[in-house]
């Protein structure tokens, strides 16, 4: 303690010459680290006592001589016009202390099928961005929402660490399709189809690879009979099953139409999210003929440095309002074939896709598309088993006994 409040109030180092015993019996309580030498002696004090000590030596003969200053206010007496240096310091300091209440760096781990992209974009729209206030947060509302947008993700956790957040994720081995019922129940199919694979993993399976079901039908029960007691057990039924299912769309489109169409020209934007302000790095006019696609969001980067910004890259495409005239036959099943395209981006993403079959008709006032889509999906789905109380309590004492 003695040293570190010294350290603090600053001691100088000097030199005794001339006569020295009296005067180092008299002032011994004030100096310390006293070292005799041939003609001289060093020796140690507080800053503050060594002129009264180097004007009472005189009378008793000594001459003290400084070597030199050390402790923290010398260090600051010493640099006491330099007052830019003070002032840096204090901004310094204070930009430490203030930037620790600010989001600076962002970091996603354990993720491998969510994307740091994916994330950031949910975190931007929600108020977690770089330069915002820590205290604006709603961690929990955030974590909320990533796992609505991405149920793969069966765990996550915004952790902070001064001025970094800290995304951890979790994500599951595999995503659930099927309803979350607990009580007894059976699954079903959803749809006509073969069946090409059956993993149960309670109930009984009623169904192998090889069966061709109808929608509606039990492909694993819930019911158990038991011999032994003449009576039936209600349990809880799950499993995963797919079959080859033939998907049917149709869409028209009348002769002499107005339609939006692709022209295969791509746009992108590309803005700075900072402090939650979207700058664009080029000011573009509004087009109502583009619709966005996509948006991504990385830290920018320049010669491998990272620094606190996002960069959002949004990607357009642009379309041109067109007239199809009655014996433009070719360019409607053109537009048909595109928005066919984009029904199975939207209603068949995540199934296999197995073949195809599209059929034209034409009539006088329209042409209308029938797709056929063989697909391999899951058709499982669980049902409830209704069962009479009195009846299940029954089933229930039996199965006790």
């Amino acid at each position: 303690m003695i040293e570190i409040l010294r350290w603090f109030l600053g001691w100088s180092e000097f030199k005794i010459e001339g006569d020295l015993n009296e005067f180092l019996t008299t002032y011994k309580k004030n100096l310390w680290l006293v070292e005799k030498k041939k003609n001289f002696v060093l020796a140690r004090c507080m800053t503050k006592d060594y002129y009264s000590l180097q004007k009472s030596g005189r009378s008793y003969g000594a001459v003290l001589t400084k070597i030199k200053d050390h402790g923290f206010l010398n260090f600051l007496k010493r640099y006491k016009f330099r007052f830019g240096l003070g002032v840096g310091a204090l901004v310094f300091l204070l930009a430490i202390l203030i930037s620790n209440f600010f989001v600076w760096d962002i970091e996603v781990v354990g993720n491998a099928l969510v994307t740091d992209e994916e994330i950031f974009k949910i975190c931007d729209e929600n108020g977690l961005h770089f330069g915002s206030n820590v205290f604006s947060i709603d961690e929990q509302d955030i974590e909320h929402k990533i796992k609505e947008e991405h149920p793969e993700i069966s765990w996550i956790s915004l952790n902070r660490i001064a001025g970094k957040y800290i995304i951890e994720v979790s994500e599951s081995k595999k995503k659930p399709d099927i309803v979350d019922w607990q009580g007894p129940c059976n699954v079903i199919s959803t749809y006509d189809g073969e069946i090409t694979y059956v993993e149960a993993y309670s109930g009984t399976p009623l169904v192998e690879a090889g069966d061709k079901v109808q929608q509606g039908d039990i492909l694993v029960t819930g019911v158990q009979e038991k011999k032994d007691f003449d009576n039936v057990i209600y349990t809880p039924s799950d499993a995963k099953i797919l079959a080859k299912v033939e998907r049917v769309n149709k869409i028209s489109l009348r002769k002499n139409s107005y339609v939006e169409q692709k022209t295969g020209l791509k746009k992108i934007e590309k803005r700075l999210s900072l402090f939650g302000l979207k700058i664009p790095l080029k000011v573009n006019k509004k087009d109502d003929k583009a619709v966005k696609t996509s948006d991504v969001y990385k830290p920018l980067e320049f010669l491998g440095l990272r620094f606190p910004i996002l960069m959002q890259t949004s990607l357009y495409d642009v379309y041109e309002k067109i007239k199809l005239k009655d014996d433009d036959i070719e360019g409607m099943k053109r537009y048909l074939l595109e928005q066919q395209k984009e029904w199975e981006l939207k209603e068949l993403m995540g199934n296999k896709i197995l073949n195809r079959k599209y059929e034209f008709e034409e009539k006088k006032d329209r042409v209308i598309l029938t797709a056929y889509v063989n697909v391999e999906q899951r058709i499982d789905s669980k049902a409830p088993i209704e069962v009479e109380e009195d009846k299940e309590e029954e089933n229930f004492l039996n199965d006790d006994e």
